[in-house]
């Protein structure tokens, strides 16, 4: 997902882990994240790190774990000027 000025999203993949990144611009949005880009057959742990204000710490950094194959998606709810990050790793 990118539009230029708007909002970005990007994947890195490093021994068989992956790797997301985004950040949203000054609209709130809701992105599907979709995951057809890892192995099939493999099963996925992703951990998700997110904006969120209602969590009580310091760093107001909301963390999910979930589990997701090629045909999952996953909608990312984004705040104006806030992002969130995945690791993405198979499960064994």
């Amino acid at each position: 997902h990118a539009k230029t000025g708007e909002y970005g999203v990007i994947a890195r993949e490093k021994d068989y882990e992956w790797f997301l990144g985004g950040i949203n611009g000054e609209v709130a949005r809701t992105l599907d994240i979709r995951f057809d880009f890892l192995t099939p057959g493999i099963k996925y742990s992703v951990r998700i790190y997110s904006d969120d204000p209602a969590v009580e710490t310091r760093s107001r950094v909301k963390i999910d774990n979930i589990k997701v194959d090629i045909n999952t998606v996953v909608p990312i709810q984004l705040a104006a000027n806030n992002g969130f990050a995945m690791h993405i790793k198979p499960v064994k």
